[in-house]
């Protein structure tokens, strides 16, 4: 399983990185191909909190931009049995 850091998924929509193209590409990729893909809740948090930091100037993402797209990816990873939670007490 393929599970991206969040550093990717913040470069993938940073306009003024360097890195944004190519993250952005093998983000898209890796969203719509056949590997097995998924999604940390920590490093969705890493990028709700990071890119839409006020100190990031004009390549800070508003919330609601910043929270579409974390809707979106959601809907491109698929859920089942192997992702449910699961109660270790």
């Amino acid at each position: 399983m393929i599970v991206p850091d969040a550093n990717l998924l913040i470069y993938a929509y940073d306009s003024k990185s360097d890195r944004q193209l190519s993250a952005a590409r093998w983000l898209q990729e890796m969203l719509s191909g056949p590997d097995t893909f998924g999604l940390s809740w920590l490093s969705i948090g890493a990028f709700l909190r990071i890119s839409t930091n006020s100190r990031l100037g004009s390549s800070q993402l508003r919330m609601s931009s910043a929270m579409d797209i974390v809707e979106e990816w959601l809907g491109c990873v698929p859920f089942g049995s192997s992702f449910q939670a699961r109660n270790t007490g």
